[in-house]
């Protein structure tokens, strides 16, 4: 048999393109990918992979995704020839739309912001382009040669990926040579302590010293060092400044921290003759090992992870650059870029890490421990307890229309101020680890030597790493103090040195010789010819603009009124709101502001509080604001434009650490001055619990008597069209809105879900206990999961343990559809009658077309020429004489319920529904997890009717195959 013309077109299509998905695959993926990471490789060297495993992954993100598609389009094309080709026409066109994105993404760096409206129509255009050029190469066989062509060609994008490795040293082939054994006579144990973005300033007090107030361990490690004054970074650049440090040489250009490109460092140098402890993340290094930062707990969580770090990678490729700030950063740190800063190896952790391995670290040892700490995201208060970050990113301050900070001073001062909270928490640690040095008995014999990488610049209209030229000391300027084995003298130089200088010095100290290519060097003379600190009055620091900005903001002190004080306001925080006399202010009202808008309670959750304020006099102008916990004040700050409405009407603040007690159990308040400069106070909108939980019992007393048959979600306006009445303080702004978030409504087969979301966690247990105790309530959760739902009212006990597990404050009440109760039936029945009718119900029912879902009403069910037996029918709806009757239809299965079954007739019912045809299961409850299949015991039934009125007794029909049939 000859093939036709289309057949062989369609086979050999079909042999030749996988080529075609591999050479769209590396246009839209691969090289994008290889081209953003190839440039230095710091991403591969964050995660310390080894040659194999770097091929591995390079090769992988080349092959992958076109292997993937391939398979996909041919599976489709063997169940059906059309499928197949609509699969290649879809797969191809986001191949080809991706790479159009990725060129459109480089020629649109550089031009200026660009209204949503203006890229939803260029997505359009894009879409629409690329789906003309995939009937082109779908529909022209030159077209489909030249693009395998392509395919063979773009071999050479791993290839280069490879080259890149082998050149850089991430994948090695020859040995390392061994370094030489230092014959030592003297072998002090080397500790290196790197922080990340701490410039000097921050730890200075307003004479240009160490300020012992705020930081006081680095004030007492002085006692025992020599602090360089005039210290200053080679580079603004983590990646470049950590290895100057550790090697003594700064490199130019895109060259990534790995060996290879520098082989002269402290690790190969001394790595023979020392106990080695690497606790730094990023650099490689050390060629001797991988370092104590803790590895994967298997192979598939770190290869699930770094397959996340490429896909964020890859979505920061093709998204506008108006909308990555809903991405998880990758500029912050090197890998692990979609995971909680609070589980990374860097800040407390990597700290906990490092003061552990000390324990256990052997003599003469080596500890380099670089923590990417006190660097943003800024989260914790001085004493390590943790708060959440600003919704609006790492920095309020940066306008991301161009990347540098913004001139709203209130915002700037916000920075400042996180900055500097986290910076006294970096002291905090410094000093546990001086301890531990100290409790091993190994400080005294250890040279020690504490720097920071670079500092970072927060100043109105500048980039925080590349500042003005007046500001640079902020990025230059860093601490550095060195303790020399045995020193107990504090001493201070204010010569001029550089973060390349300290790995001479150390070789220096050890009488190494260093190499020839080392561009630093020993300042060991410098430390001989240091004057004592006591001679030191000030340095040239304090007339740093900088520090005299943060004195002025922040004082000299540690008080609460210097940590969390503003301008006039600063003497009030701390003290009691009913040591004062104030007004109210007219016309004006608070709101506190919750992730997804207004949340309408007056009782913060967390030690972050974001408010907006309306109204007055002062409407869309920034001013001094005051707020207060209950009766104590906890900070204050200035309003300003967080929402990018060009007015000042909100702001974000910091509660002071000694008020963490009243979060979650005071009211926030929130006070001005006025016009007599008074304090003035603006009331704060607040929906109290006792009145949200009465009003959710009518709603719920609605639905139970709701006359719709809808299915899923439901909207306000689908209640109110099935008469449910929704009280005003389940509604924000013309939707369901809860007192805290997000409230949805929805209705699954006979139930209802009520579910409140970003619920706190007092607020969660009463709720809960409230909630037990309407009448309808069935079961309560504190997730989505059926598994976890548990029957209401739960004991104090259990919802104390289901809050604690509550995820974002998520809260299920889920009410059982019960219509109200109608009026006494006519007609009395024995339990015999009942399973009589119940028979020719399910008879009908079963014999019956009716394919669509839902609730059926008598009506319903009389218009699809069901006889429904006289005694489930009173006054024109379904009924018993003791309750009411429900009929569903759930997939290929029938539901009906019965409602208030006495318990006599509850047990007869159930022994009598094992002999009607058609039932599969039944159960006493409206819970999926509680039905049980036919026929049941004579026990059972009695343990299940055990209640004088039964709520429910359920029954479950065998799957409809007669009506699935007529609904195809």
């Amino acid at each position: 048999m000859i093939a036709g013309p289309d057949e062989r077109r369609s086979t050999t299509f079909e042999r030749g393109s996988f080529l075609l998905h591999v050479a769209l695959s590396a246009i839209a993926i691969a090289q994008p990918f290889y081209s953003v990471t190839g440039t230095n490789l710091n991403f591969f060297v964050a995660w310390r992979m080894g040659g194999m495993e770097f091929a591995a992954w390079i090769l992988l993100i080349y092959a992958v995704p076109p292997l993937l598609t391939y398979l996909l389009v041919s599976l489709g094309a063997r169940l059906h020839q059309r499928l197949g080709q609509a699969l290649a026409f879809v797969i191809f066109t986001a191949y080809i739309g991706l790479a159009v994105a990725n060129a459109a993404q480089q020629l649109a760096r550089s031009a200026p912001f660009v209204p949503i409206r203006e890229q939803l129509a260029a997505g359009a255009v894009l879409l629409a382009l690329s789906a003309t050029l995939t009937w082109l190469l779908l529909s022209k066989p030159g077209v489909r040669g030249f693009v395998r062509l392509v395919a063979v060609m773009t071999i050479v994008f791993p290839a280069l990926m490879l080259l890149r490795g082998h050149e850089f040293g991430v994948i090695r082939f020859s040995q390392i040579p061994p370094p030489p054994k230092l014959d030592l006579p003297s072998r002090p144990n080397i500790v290196l302590i790197v922080y990340d973005e701490l410039p000097l300033t921050t730890i200075l007090d307003g004479d240009g010293l160490i300020d012992k107030e705020k930081f006081s361990n680095f004030h007492q490690f002085a006692q025992d060092s020599t602090w360089f004054a005039d210290a200053r970074s080679v580079s603004g650049e983590t990646e470049f400044a950590v290895p100057a440090i550790l090697s003594g040489r700064l490199m130019k250009g895109n060259a990534p921290a790995t060996y290879a490109i520098y082989p002269q460092n402290i690790f190969y140098t001394l790595g023979a003759s020392y106990n080695v402890l690497d606790l730094q993340s990023v650099t490689n290094l050390n060629p001797f090992g991988q370092s104590e930062n803790g590895s994967e707990s298997s192979f598939s969580a770190r290869a699930r992870r770094i397959a996340l770090d490429i896909a964020i990678i890859y979505a920061h490729i093709v998204t506008p650059a108006q909308l990555v700030a809903g991405l998880p950063p990758i500029n912050r740190q090197h890998n692990r870029f979609g995971e909680d800063i609070t589980v990374l190896p860097y800040g407390t952790p990597h700290h906990q890490r490092f003061v552990a391995a000390l324990n256990d670290a052997k003599p003469p040892f080596l500890a380099v421990y670089h923590n990417i700490y006190p660097h943003n995201a800024w989260t914790h208060y001085p004493s390590g307890t943790p708060y959440p970050p600003p919704r609006w990113g790492d920095y309020i301050s940066l306008d991301r229309k161009i990347t540098k900070l913004g001139v709203d001073n209130a915002r700037i001062r916000h920075d400042y101020q996180a900055h500097l909270l986290q910076s006294m928490h970096a002291d905090k640690l410094l000093g546990e680890i001086i301890a531990r040095l100290k409790a091993t008995g190994a400080y005294d014999h250890s040279m020690i030597v504490v720097v920071a990488d670079h500092g970072v610049s927060l100043w109105p209209g500048e980039s925080p790493r590349d500042p003005n030229v007046s500001h640079k000391p902020d990025i230059s300027a860093i601490p550095l103090l060195v303790k020399l084995p045995e020193q107990t003298v504090p001493l201070v130089s204010l010569e001029t040195v550089r973060t390349t200088d300290i790995y001479p010095t150390i070789l220096d100290y050890l009488g190494i010789a260093g190499a020839a290519d080392v561009q630093g060097t020993s300042f060991l003379d410098a430390i001989r010819k240091a004057v004592p600190a006591e001679a030191v009055k000030s340095t040239a620091h304090r007339a740093d603009p900088t520090l005299k900005r943060r004195i002025g903001w922040f004082g000299t002190g540690v008080s609460s009124a210097d940590l969390y004080g503003f301008g006039e306001f600063r003497n009030y925080i701390g003290r009691r709101v009913s040591e004062f006399q104030s007004t109210w202010t007219p016309d004006a009202v608070a709101a506190m502001l919750g992730p997804n808008g207004t949340r309408r309670t007056a009782i913060p959750d967390s030690a972050r509080i974001d408010v907006r304020i309306t109204g007055g006099k002062q409407d869309g102008e920034a001013r001094n604001v005051l707020v207060a916990l209950g009766d104590r004040f906890c900070g204050a700050t200035r309003t300003t434009d967080l929402g990018e409405e060009d007015v000042a009407n909100t702001f974000t603040l910091i509660l002071a650490e000694d008020c963490l007690d009243k979060v979650g159990t005071r009211e926030l308040r929130v006070f001005v001055l006025d016009a007599f400069e008074h304090l003035a106070e603006i009331p704060v909108e607040n929906l109290s619990l006792e009145r949200a939980v009465a009003d959710l019992a009518t709603m719920i007393g609605g639905l139970q008597a709701a006359k719709s048959d809808r299915q899923g979600r439901m909207t306000l306006s689908a209640l109110r069209e099935a008469d449910v009445t929704v009280p005003d303080s389940l509604i924000g702004d013309g939707e369901l809105a809860g007192p805290w978030g997000d409230f949805v409504v929805s209705r699954e087969g006979a139930r209802w879900h009520l579910d409140f979301h970003s619920t706190p966690g007092n607020a969660c247990t009463t709720l809960l206990l409230a909630a037990g105790q309407i009448a309808g309530v069935t079961q309560l959760a504190t997730s989505a999961a059926a598994a976890d739902e548990m029957e209401a009212p739960m004991k104090p006990e259990q919802v104390r343990q289901a809050c604690s597990r509550s995820s974002e404050g998520f809260v299920r009440i889920i009410v059982a559809n019960r219509p109200v109760a109608s009026a006494p039936h006519a007609i009395q029945a024995s339990a015999g009658e009942v399973v009589d009718a119940l028979t020719e119900l399910i008879g009908a029912l079963k014999q019956s077309r009716i394919a669509a879902g839902g609730r059926f009403e008598l009506q319903k069910l009389r218009d699809a020429k069901i006889a429904v037996p006289k005694l489930f029918v009173a006054e024109n709806r379904l009924s018993l004489p003791w309750g009411d009757v429900a009929v569903q239809r759930d997939g290929k299965r029938w539901v009906i319920d019965l409602y208030s079954m006495p318990k006599s007739v509850c047990t007869a019912v159930l022994l009598g529904v094992n002999q009607i045809r058609g039932v599969a299961r039944i159960a006493t409850t409206a819970r999926s997890k509680d039905e049980t299949n036919t026929p049941v015991s004579p026990d059972y039934a009695e343990q299940n009717c055990r209640d004088p009125r039964v709520e429910v007794v359920r029954i479950i029909t065998t799957d409809d195959t007669n009506a699935a049939a007529a609904g195809n």
